[in-house]
């Protein structure tokens, strides 16, 4: 509800978002007002709507991903114990990871501009949290798409491969850490393109990915720092290893996303 004069006070006050003309408006409706507007032009009203729907966004994307990141590690460890298959992280790797990996992809998707399907959606219930029940279905589903291709390499490498347990949890540590990663382009709209959306539109969230990457290999090249998270030197299948488990997640996410939509547009 809009207003300018101290007959409209009574209306802002009541509504669920009160608003009041900042040039001409009273005293009275900017006080009663939950926002008043500094040019008077109602154009600003869209722009502010715009806006709030972008930050509210993204701090549910921040959410998400985090949610889903931690997650992931404690079945990573969990279900690693309940099935005997030894320790495939050491708590220094799994606390560089919630520093390093987890954090900077995180504070990129806080950052996100405008997308052009926000405008189109229905207003948020305010009765509502900002993560509901399907969200917490993504969450659940994306941490154990993770888990299970993480383990599952850590499996092969131990059982197949026949690597130490040492080269097992380095193989766990990079591919967690590069599924990770790559899991934050996961998180665009469900209008967009894998390709081309809000997220790859996003510089902060490329510099992020990149700053990650760059820690990572320092943790792998730099003698000092693969002593003290404990990593060890990985042959080529090793590497193959890794890079199986980073890319699985988001290539089954997608082709989930893509047969779901599918089925949506046959029906």
């Amino acid at each position: 509800m809009t207003g300018d004069g101290v007959n409209d006070a009574p209306a802002p006050k009541q509504a669920d978002i009160g608003i009041a003309m900042g040039l001409r408006g009273s005293a009275v409706a900017s006080e009663a007002a939950d926002l008043v507007l500094k040019d008077d032009s109602f154009v600003s009203i869209v722009r502010a709507i715009s806006q709030g729907r972008v930050i509210f966004e993204n701090i549910r994307k921040f959410i998400i991903f985090l949610l889903s990141c931690n997650l992931t590690e404690i079945f990573v460890v969990t279900f690693a114990g309940l099935l005997n298959t030894g320790n495939p992280l050491l708590p220094l790797q799994i606390l560089f990871i919630n520093i390093v990996t987890d954090v900077f992809p995180a504070l990129a998707l806080g950052v996100g501009k405008e997308n052009n399907h926000l405008m189109k959606k229905l207003p948020h219930d305010p009765k509502k949290s900002i993560i509901e029940k399907s969200d917490w279905r993504k969450i659940v589903y994306y941490a154990m798409v993770m888990t299970m291709s993480v383990l599952g390499v850590y499996w092969l490498a131990i059982n197949q491969f026949g690597l130490s347990q040492e080269e097992g949890n380095t193989i766990t540590f990079f591919a967690l850490s590069l599924s990770q990663l790559l899991y934050v382009f996961n998180l665009y709209s469900g209008k967009g393109r894998f390709y081309s959306n809000e997220i790859t539109a996003n510089k902060f969230v490329w510099l992020a990915t990149a700053l990650c990457i760059l820690v990572l290999l320092g943790t792998y090249y730099i003698p000092f720092l693969r002593m003290i998270l404990n990593l060890q030197l990985l042959n080529t299948r090793a590497l193959g290893l890794i890079l199986l488990a980073g890319t699985i997640p988001i290539l089954v996410i997608q082709t989930v996303k893509l047969a779901s939509c599918k089925f949506i547009k046959m029906h």
